[in-house]
């Protein structure tokens, strides 16, 4: 399990890919640009924290889920709900029930555009057969 980022951000998983990005990182390495992202958000360091995790996105499904959640708050950057969605969705994708769920929420919103509850739907039952405990 990955570190709790403040009380609305639970990171449920801990995985990381390298691929096509232009600097590979080492788990460790990782951990420790992770980490500094998180300690920053949990300072109010918004700007500094967004900076930190989309450094990392292309690495790390939880750093990039950690950007979504800012860019579709407005925290460290300007709110942008279609780029929220379309950075969940790659983590999603990547299989992070908790950004499954998070893009579930927002397509039953329809905070990027019109409600959509049939596109919801697979991501809720992705997120619940994960054991995700709102989804389920």
């Amino acid at each position: 399990m990955r570190r709790r980022l403040s009380g609305f951000f639970p990171i449920c998983l801990g995985v990381s890919f390298a691929g096509g990005c232009a600097t590979a990182h080492d788990t460790e390495e990782l951990e420790t640009i992770f980490d500094q992202g998180v300690s920053a958000y949990d300072a109010g360091r918004y700007d500094e924290a967004f900076r930190i995790f989309k450094s990392i996105d292309d690495e790390d499904v939880a750093a990039m889920r950690n950007e979504g959640v800012m860019l579709r708050k407005g925290l460290g950057t300007e709110k942008d709900p279609q780029a929220a969605e379309d950075i969940r969705d790659r983590a999603a994708e990547a299989g992070l029930p908790t950004a499954q769920y998070d893009l579930a929420e927002m397509l039953l919103n329809g905070e990027a555009g019109d409600a959509d509850p049939k596109a919801a739907l697979p991501w809720l039952k992705r997120a619940a057969s994960s054991h995700h405990p709102v989804a389920e």
